[in-house]
Order: structure tokens, then sequence, then C-alpha cells
């Protein structure tokens, strides 16, 4: 899956239908001619391109949706068109990749062959998942250009979005939370990709920040911006930061596809890794709220128990945009995104509440 999502680019599979019959003969078995592919279909066994597509919903409307679901509850939904003629279908998705594959399809089966012989199997269902229940859609409640265009994880400070400058390693912006204008900078000598402030009511809380490809983040005080400890090392290019309080923090590895749980004494001196836990996939910016983890992945939002065993409990998406960054204001959920069609990266406060 984590394939299929963080590669971008233009995949076109061509499905040449399998008629079986005997050419010699000029039998004909008219169920393979009748059969469609139209419908919904669920994976018995087998991968394509390495992937278990978990449901096929073939449209009449020339759209098809892959709906996927792993272990841990990580939910995505593909979509693309497809063009049929007599004797092929044409199917665009935005992945990178041509592969072209046979199908055989009767009224109950779906056979799909790679060139390689690799062989996927699928049954004709009818009670796949609706897509519109599928994930949970959110909408725009009033959106802005950021400041500068990084895929970076953002944090509310009470009043004001703060969006580090990821490779401009001299300040984070104050991002005014009705204009979109910046009110302010924070200096720092960090490439700060995430930025998190502590859940600590008091003037010297930290503000939590990362630095390019570094394995750990660095905290200083919010109120005379002073250095005061780096973390463990964990994975490399730390892009997501949650605060649970004054002893812990969640941490998100780009480079390892890792959420780490961290807890740490007020001075530094004393740290812990209390938790590891490796996803299959891409890992952004994080949020911490009410006893749930909030992990953008796959240009998704997830909402995730952690307090014993790690789960996805929902899959939240915001309809034409990507995800990177996500932070709560006290009333509804703010990201840093961008359009899937383009333009200039935006800040937006959503629909999305506790």
């Amino acid at each position: 899956m984590k394939t299929l999502f963080k590669i971008t680019g233009m995949f076109i599979v061509l499905l040449t239908l399998g008629c079986g019959g005997n050419d010699d003969d000029g039998g004909t078995t008219p169920m393979m001619e009748d059969a469609s592919i139209v419908g919904d279909w669920q994976r018995n066994s087998g991968t394509i391109l390495g992937l278990e597509l978990d449901y096929l919903l073939v449209n009449e409307d020339n759209t098809i949706n892959i709906l996927n679901e792993d272990a841990l509850g990580f939910r995505d939904n593909t979509s693309g068109n497809y063009t049929a003629t007599d004797e092929q279908v044409t199917v665009d998705f935005s992945f990178f990749g041509t592969n072209l594959v046979n199908y055989s399809v009767t009224e109950t089966t779906l056979e799909l062959r790679e060139s390689n012989g690799n062989l996927s199997t699928y049954t004709r269902v009818s009670d796949a998942p609706n897509v519109d229940s599928w994930i949970t859609r959110i909408t725009v409640l009033s959106q802005g250009d950021a400041p500068w265009d990084e895929d970076a994880d953002i944090a509310f400070n009470g009043s004001h979005i703060l969006l580090g400058n990821g490779y401009e390693a001299e300040s984070i912006g104050l991002v005014n939370t009705e204009t979109f204008a910046l009110d302010g900078t924070i200096t720092t000598t960090e490439s700060a990709f995430a930025v998190e402030v502590e859940k600590f009511d008091v003037p010297d809380k930290y503000i939590f920040q990362s630095n390019n490809g570094f394995s750990g983040f660095t905290a200083f005080t919010e109120d005379t911006n002073t250095e005061i400890f780096t973390s463990l090392e964990m994975g490399a290019w730390i892009k997501g930061l949650a605060s649970i309080n004054s002893t812990h923090i969640w941490a998100s590895s780009g480079n390892e596809d890792t959420l780490y749980l961290l807890s740490y004494n007020s001075s530094g001196t004393t740290q812990v890794i209390e938790q590891t836990i490796e996803l299959d996939r891409d890992v952004q910016g994080l949020d911490y709220q009410s006893g749930f983890l909030y992990v953008c992945s796959n240009g998704n939002i997830y909402k995730c128990d952690a307090s014993d065993s790690f789960q996805v409990v929902e899959t939240i998406t915001l309809e034409g945009y990507s995800v990177n960054g996500i932070a709560f204001d006290g009333t509804n959920f703010w990201v840093n995104a961008r359009s899937r069609t383009g333009g200039p990266r935006q800040i937006i406060q959503t629909s999305l509440t506790l």
C-alpha cells in the first residue's frame, strides 16, 4: 500500500478480456461473453503490483475505486477512470508505472494476471463497503495561502498557527487565523519541518522543533526562545510532533515510517522512548487531543487510539486536498495542505472537531 500512495505519476492498466471457448471448433462460452467487469469485487488471493487490493468497485459511469484497509485500520480509497471497448479496458490511476494485465471474468469471479504470471483472484459481492462511508469527509471553513511552500507540520499557540519554514532555517511563522498573513516570526536555527507547543500552562512551556533530516527534535522555551534540550535519536526526518502533556510527546519519522512516544523530564536530562510503532506507510504531521493521536498519512487524517494498543478508529479526508500538517485551536482542526489540482499551499480551518 505504501508504494501505491507515495509514488505519483500516471498509471495505465490495459485489461484484455478473456473470452473463453475454443478457437478451433468455433465454440463459445456465453457466460464469459455476457459477464461484465462492472460490479463490486472482493480479493480472494494474490496481489497486483505487489499490492493487496481489498475491493475493486468498477462502476457503470466509467469510474473505479480501490478500497484498502490494513491490520492497524488505516483505510485508503484510490479512484480512477476507465474506458472500455469490445476487447480491452484502459484504467488511469495516479501512481507510477504501466502494466498490461490480462483478465478473465464470469458472473462470480474475476482473475487478473500480470505479464510475469502473477495471479490475483476476486469474487463478485453485493455487500462491498460503500465509498461514501468508507472515509469520513470534512469541509473547508476558511483558508488562505501559506506564507511559504513547505509540507511542514503546524501547531497552535492559543492565538496563531505556527508553521515551520522547512529548509529555510531562519524563522517559524505566526499565521493570523483570520487574515492568514504573517503577524510575526520566531527566530530559529532549526530547519523546522515540525513545530509543536507543549501542553503545559506556564509561560516557559516548550516550543518543540524538528530539524532538516535529523533523528531528533529540540525544545526551546516559548517566552525566551532559549534552547533547553535535544531529544533522543529516533528515525530520521521528524515530520510530526504531538504533545500529550508536560512529560510525553509523540514524534513521527518520515524516513522510517514510524511513530515514537517519548517521555522526558523538565530539563530533558531523563528521556525514555516508551513506544515504537512501525507503520507500512508514509507518516507526516501529528496532533494529540482528548486521548486520540491524529496522524497525517497519504494525504488523509487518521484518528488513532494509542492508549493501549495502536488502532485507527476513523479515516478522514479533506476532499480535493492532500494534508501534511495538523493542529487544533480548541474548537476546530487546522491543516497545512495542498490542492490535488495544484496551486499555492493552503492553511485551512476545517469542519473537523473533537
